[in-house]
């Protein structure tokens, strides 16, 4: 019995050891580790609606670093990060009827999204600031905490920036998925109600705003195209809400106000393929040089 036991310390003993070597490598490496950009004078941030609309390799020197599901609290973080790096000439942000809908307000609560998203805004995070804001925004701290014991400890890691995105995309065109895409957009599992708006994010939106201009930066929201199969299940309160927030940001929009674009273009019922992307980016860089 004593062996046994004795088997069990040492065994426990090896496993702290181990444990804690990976907690302190982990740590080291993340307060050292340094963000490689490009550092580019267009930088386009947002969720996976510009992450695939807008090529960045058909603009002169411009930088796509999108996620998909990214929110506005995450696009802020991301801009501060940027900014402590260098400051670029212009800011484009995705600006779509689903971004003000408050189901970007579950993604640091709900458990499918949430270890998702802490992987990528640990190291940029400003909790304390969001719950300042608004002290009844949900974050699954149990969620949170566990994420951070098990990829602190579990095993040694070389990269721990997960927040910068790349463009990527695909010729692909298969326009089936329109009504789920609308109902987790837009509609609460749990009641079947559609999301009301989301002013935590609006806030935020305008956050980047702010920061854009004290910066002299010249911040540019874009709405990508999405397929009229989509747009039709987009609940009436919304748009009216978003063409109400179109009006408010006009100064910074770029519109082409198409829902039209033929299926070939779609990768699916609310992203652009390639050859889309290849269109819309194209057409975004010759209005942006005519209000230059």
């Amino acid at each position: 019995m004593k062996r046994f036991i004795k088997k069990i310390f040492y065994y426990l003993l090896g496993l702290m050891i181990l444990l804690l070597t990976n907690l302190t490598f982990n740590i080291i490496k993340s307060n050292s580790e340094e963000l490689k950009i490009k550092k580019s004078s267009v930088v386009i941030i947002g969720d996976s609606h510009p992450l695939k609309a807008i090529d960045p390799n058909l603009f002169i020197n411009a930088n796509n670093i999108c996620q998909g599901a990214e929110n506005y609290i995450i696009s802020y973080w991301k801009l501060k990060k940027i900014l402590s790096l260098y400051t670029p000439d212009t800011i484009i942000i995705g600006f779509s009827n689903h971004n003000i809908s408050e189901f970007n307000d579950i993604k640091f609560y709900e458990k499918k999204y949430a270890s998702t998203m802490f992987k990528r805004v640990f190291l940029i995070q400003d909790f304390k600031s969001l719950k300042k804001l608004n002290n009844n925004f949900k974050i699954n701290k149990k969620e949170y905490y566990t994420f951070i014991l098990k990829y602190f400890c579990l095993y040694p890691k070389f990269n721990h920036i997960h927040f910068i995105g790349t463009y990527e995309n695909s010729k692909i065109s298969e326009i089936t998925n329109a009504e789920e895409r609308a109902n987790r957009h837009f509609y609460n599992d749990d009641t079947d109600l559609s999301y009301d708006f989301s002013k935590t994010n609006i806030s935020y939106l305008d956050s980047i705003i702010f920061t854009c201009k004290k910066n002299n930066i010249v911040p540019i929201l874009v709405q990508a195209p999405v397929h009229k199969s989509y747009y039709n299940l987009i609940p009436e309160k919304n748009k009216n809400k978003y063409e109400f927030l179109k009006e408010k940001y006009s100064n910074y929009l770029i519109n082409f106000d198409e829902i039209n674009y033929p299926d070939s273009l779609f990768y699916d019922s609310d992203h652009l393929n390639e050859y889309g992307a290849k269109l819309f980016t194209k057409k975004l860089i010759n209005t942006m040089n005519k209000n230059k």
